[in-house]
């Protein structure tokens, strides 16, 4: 209980009172000092027990704040792996949207015979996305086309090591017939399309070689009189399936 000045006052007056009456004041003062002791050591309790419910809000209040901000290892290692995989995501999203222009403009140049400036375009699209399977495989046609066996072959490799399946598609497509007259070409089919473990040359496939080594450029050199304008679509396609028998 705290004393105030009303309290001191009220004190005097019954002070006063009780002289007038003609009685001993002193009773009056040892009253007022067992009140005020009584009450000083309740207040006490009272301001140590409010004290005492504060701190353990305090205490409790820090302790949510651990768990919501400072998680447990298993829900922080979650909670971390979380946080990784998005941050892959958006920046494969942010690859995929840098590699886009270079590869659309890669097809356009393909589709135009300008194989130099495909392999350009192409190969700046995989610096952003090297695990483009379409793009490998763009890149080594118009490795073929522009007699980069070598090239042609790593990339072809590559397509197929992401997932690239359809065999068929090498052993018929146009772009490849260059790469079809090597010598290696056997042993890299016969392994999979993959390089590595490739058998020895033989002269039969040599043979072969020299019967074909210009099938290339008949070809080019169709495809620019079509592109010029000097034979249609239909001759086009008639004369390129006489070279390719």
């Amino acid at each position: 209980m705290k004393i105030t000045p009303v309290h001191i006052v009220l004190f005097m007056v019954a002070v006063i009172a009780l002289a007038n009456a003609g009685l001993n004041p002193m009773f009056l003062f040892f009253g007022a000092f067992f009140f005020i002791s009584s009450a000083g050591r309740r207040g006490g309790n009272s301001q140590q027990k409010r004290r005492q419910e504060q701190q353990r809000q305090i205490r409790e209040a820090q302790a949510r704040a651990q768990r919501r901000y400072n998680p447990v290892p298993q829900r922080d290692a979650r909670y971390q792996e979380h946080i990784k995989k998005a941050q892959q995501k958006q920046e494969m999203r942010g690859r995929l949207a840098k590699a886009l222009p270079y590869k659309t403009k890669g097809v356009e140049e393909y589709k135009n015979y300008h194989y130099d400036d495909a392999i350009e375009n192409f190969v700046k699209a995989l610096e952003f996305n090297d695990k483009d399977v379409a793009t490998h495989f763009n890149l080594a046609c118009s490795y073929s086309l522009t007699e980069q066996a070598d090239k042609a072959f790593e990339h072809i490799d590559k397509a197929v090591q992401l997932g690239f399946n359809d065999a068929d598609k090498i052993n018929t497509h146009d772009a490849f017939a260059f790469l079809r007259v090597q010598d290696k070409f056997q042993a890299f089919k016969n392994n999979g399309y993959r390089l590595g473990g490739q058998q020895k040359q033989t002269k039969t496939v040599k043979v072969e070689q020299a019967e074909h080594g210009n099938l290339l450029e008949d070809l080019k050199r169709l495809a620019e009189k079509r592109q010029q304008g000097l034979l249609t679509e239909q001759e086009f396609l008639l004369e390129k399936k006489k070279l390719l028998r």
